[in-house]
């Protein structure tokens, strides 16, 4: 899945693994490595959580569900509905939002 959202750097992972990029194996066999962006949920009362991930290149950011084993092994979900997708979206602009709100004030101190 992927977002109409412009590249940004962004430190919003609020999860304490320690993935920086991730490599994809798209359905035709190749590999795509991707910047990890962050790490997310939805709202406060959501266990699930999602990530959006940068493949570079001027290409939309994709969008998965994200999940972490005990054993730190990870794993992406497509995100399944197109009302889920677009909550997904928004919580990443808010999240965006507040970054560039804070990158602002941080500029004039």
């Amino acid at each position: 899945m992927s977002c109409n959202h412009e590249h940004h750097d962004h430190d919003c992972c609020d999860h304490d693994h320690e993935c920086e990029q991730i490599n994809l194996v798209l359905d035709d066999d190749s590999e795509l490595t991707c910047d990890v962006i962050c790490v997310f949920s939805i709202d406060e009362d959501s266990d699930r959580e999602y990530i959006a991930l940068d493949p570079g290149e001027d290409k939309e950011i994709l969008l998965y569900r994200f999940s972490e084993t005990d054993e730190g092994e990870i794993s992406l979900d497509n995100i399944e509905s197109d009302e889920e997708y677009e909550a997904v979206c928004s919580a990443l602009d808010e999240i965006f939002a507040e970054d560039d709100e804070l990158d602002y004030y941080e500029k004039d101190e």
